[in-house]
């Protein structure tokens, strides 16, 4: 009834929808939602600048037009698109690299409590390029993001006593690993993060038990939700591993495919 009235969230939405419900008329969904996104709608402006990013769904790999539309939505206070942008400025996404426009955008979309702008304060004490570098901190911020319901901020806690070598904590950090792999199987992470990440610990036997073919399951889901490259990585060990173990030559091959089948990821968590 929105998009009928005129009105470009609404249409943006309906768009979306039927889009998913009829496959077979994608593209002439995806040009409505293109069309909301072009005249201002802040749902569109941020989910189709997405959309931009990633190349998912036809729409053409661009992501200076995603940076464009997120920045659009930012002005307008968009929770989402606040965290994109400050992620943008983060990671030099189409932008100069400027960790002090990244803090701006993080602090307001806490300001809004959304979930991921305390996951981004937690990257920026972690990393320390503007803030000093605090583990405790970025621990701290990446706490409240799961608090806050953000369950993939317990792979970046992991990561702390992981990667950290001062803090480094395989056991602890395997357990904040296969936490979060739990929400992935309920659906309430869409990452395949976790599951690189209990793979690799499976792997080297780090706070847990090494196990080959474990470490292979919970690659393959994690490549199932076509993850980043450190999913490929997780692939590569594995294959090395197979290809002097004659068992599992089968698998090995299989493992090949999945990597084949992998798009490189152009988005992000």
């Amino acid at each position: 009834v929105a998009a009928h009235r005129g009105n470009l969230d609404g249409q943006y939405l309906y768009a979306a929808l039927m889009a998913e419900l009829n496959p077979e008329k994608e593209a002439e969904y995806i040009k409505q939602m293109e069309e909301a996104a072009e005249g201002g709608s802040v749902y569109a402006l941020t989910h189709y600048g997405d959309l931009c990013n990633s190349g998912d769904k036809g729409v053409p790999y661009d992501r200076a037009k995603a940076v464009e539309y997120w920045r659009k939505a930012a002005d307008k206070s968009f929770p989402t698109a606040l965290y994109y942008m400050g992620y943008a400025y983060h990671t030099a996404m189409s932008v100069d690299r400027d960790d002090g426009l990244a803090l701006m955008y993080a602090l307001l979309a806490i300001e809004r409590e959304f979930p991921r702008g305390y996951r981004l304060m937690g990257y920026l004490h972690y990393y320390g390029n503007f803030l000093e570098k605090d583990y405790d901190k970025a621990i701290e911020y990446y706490e409240k993001a799961v608090e806050h319901s953000d369950y993939l901020s317990l792979c970046y806690i992991g990561n702390v006593y992981y990667n950290v070598k001062e803090r480094r904590d395989n056991d602890k950090a395997f357990r904040y690993f296969a936490q979060a792999a739990e929400f992935a199987d309920r659906g309430e992470i869409i990452s395949g993060l976790p599951y690189s990440r209990v793979a690799l610990c499976k792997y080297y036997g780090h706070g847990t038990e090494q196990d080959i073919v474990a470490a292979a399951d919970f690659a393959f889901k994690g490549a199932a939700r076509n993850h980043k490259n450190s999913i490929e990585n997780t692939f590569q060990i594995i294959i090395h591993k197979f290809r002097i173990s004659i068992p599992f030559m089968s698998m090995r091959k299989r493992t090949e495919r999945q990597i084949v089948s992998i798009c490189p990821f152009r988005g992000f968590t």
